[in-house]
């Protein structure tokens, strides 16, 4: 064995974790739905011409049994590729790895493949499969989607923004589809949400014991 061996099978090892995505369980429930994420972007781009940014990109949530728990590429892939020959930047969310929840670190690939492609002017395209915010990461999260907006609000006007809606876009998740210059939105699987039945319902109550609010 060569002394580089334990290094290229433990990169193996966590490749494979990775590109396993939410395991077999999750991913043959997501495609009785449609596609996967990797999938979507195989089916969008050139043949070959994918290259990821941040596939071992990790959150740091160490509360709410977070500590040992891999979301595999933190629920989005991100890199370039072409489409009929023509470079563009490709976010894709990926449901089956924690529901695709908005974390951190997902927010901050939202934010590298934005900026990005404003400075190599770029199309940007975001594949939107989410179930809103990951409220374990709390503020961190919250402070990602400003930084995200903040690329949006940047880059508008100066590369095209297109978003995708082949699934669910819940929350926070909602805003920044919106923001983009096209929404394209699946009519079988794609809807969005400011928040779910139970959450409407808490806030109505609240409201109600509070008008002034």
């Amino acid at each position: 064995m060569g002394k580089f061996d334990p290094i290229y099978d433990d990169y193996m090892k966590r490749r494979k974790a990775v590109l396993g995505m939410g395991g077999e369980k999750a991913l043959a429930k997501r495609k009785d739905k449609g596609q996967t994420n990797r999938e979507r972007i195989d089916m969008l781009l050139d043949p070959g011409t994918f290259a990821e940014v941040g596939t071992f990109m990790r959150h740091r949530q160490h509360e709410f049994g977070m500590a040992d728990k891999l979301i595999a590429a933190e629920g989005v892939v991100a890199g370039t590729g072409k489409i009929e020959g023509r470079q563009v930047v490709v976010v894709s969310e990926d449901f089956t790895a924690m529901a695709g929840t908005f974390g951190e670190y997902h927010g901050k690939k939202f934010v590298w493949a934005c900026d990005f492609a404003k400075e190599k002017g770029w199309p940007f395209i975001g594949i939107n499969d989410s179930g809103g915010a990951r409220l374990q990461e709390g503020m961190d999260t919250l402070e990602s989607y400003g930084w995200t907006f903040r690329s949006q609000i940047l880059a508008s006007g100066i590369v095209p923004q297109i978003a995708l809606l082949l699934g669910p876009c819940l929350g926070g998740q909602a805003y920044h589809p919106v923001m983009n210059d096209f929404l394209i939105q699946s009519k079988p699987t794609g809807f969005m949400g400011i928040a779910g039945p139970a959450l409407y319902g808490d806030s109505r109550t609240c409201l109600c014991q509070n008008p002034n609010r």
